[in-house]
């Protein structure tokens, strides 16, 4: 009995007393197991009238919605990207999972309250992302090492000069228009906006700002440009 519910426990040596001593009380019985007094009457009263039972009886109630393979493909679905469900979604709201589990005969029905709950229990939420990016070269930190010194006013392992200074041309350079393949569906009842993941590139508006302006006179004027470098600054 070391491995058995402790109710079990109790029930047990509440029987084996009362084989022991017949006539022990009711608060006697209630301190050897540890329960309530009420508690004990109860099941004295069943072992003299012989339907004891260690285990707890069948219970009424309204029996499970789903059977446990059910629920497991419910949770396998929501786990899925849309693209290998062949859905053309980027991510998964609980609409979506709702019509997929009932049009693959998952489920006969489900409603999203219930749907969110059985999700919610394993902490899934296919409806959330977070955005990130891949690392994409294996020697970014030495690369990207000397430019990033440069934001911080170094330059190979020095401070910069009062009279040197960090010109970027791509900070600034234009205003890239984007077209979404498709148009944005706007919210309406039970969904929310849809929009467009992919995109295509337009012409690219370049402004001409005062910044800008100023910046090609200081270049000019403090650091002697080349006739070749008067022309490209000219024509930017």
């Amino acid at each position: 009995m070391r491995h058995a519910p402790y109710v079990q426990v109790q029930r047990a040596k509440l029987v084996l007393r009362l084989a022991e001593e017949p006539q022990v009380t009711n608060q006697d019985l209630a301190a050897l197991i540890d329960a309530h007094r009420n508690t004990v009457s109860k099941w004295r009263s069943r072992w003299a009238n012989g339907d004891f039972r260690l285990g707890d009886e069948p219970r009424s109630g309204r029996p499970p919605e789903f059977a446990p393979t059910q629920m497991a493909e419910i949770k396998a679905v929501a786990c899925e990207l849309p693209c290998t469900l062949d859905l053309p979604f980027s991510r998964l709201s609980l609409n979506d999972l709702q019509r997929y589990e009932i049009k693959q005969e998952i489920v006969p029905t489900i409603s999203i309250g219930k749907l969110w709950s059985l999700l919610d229990k394993d902490a899934i939420r296919p409806w959330y992302h977070h955005s990130w990016l891949f690392p994409r070269d294996a020697q970014f930190i030495e690369e990207a090492g000397p430019i990033l010194d440069l934001y911080q006013g170094l330059f190979q392992d020095r401070s910069l000069r009062a009279r040197e200074y960090v010109l970027c041309f791509d900070q600034k350079t234009s205003i890239q228009a984007r077209a979404r393949v498709h148009a944005s569906v706007p919210p309406g009842r039970k969904h929310p906006q849809w929009v467009e993941h992919e995109y295509e590139r337009q012409d690219a508006l370049l402004s001409e700002s005062s910044e800008l302006r100023w910046l090609v006179a200081f270049v000019k004027q403090t650091a002697h440009a080349s006739s070749s470098w008067e022309q490209e600054l000219d024509e930017l």
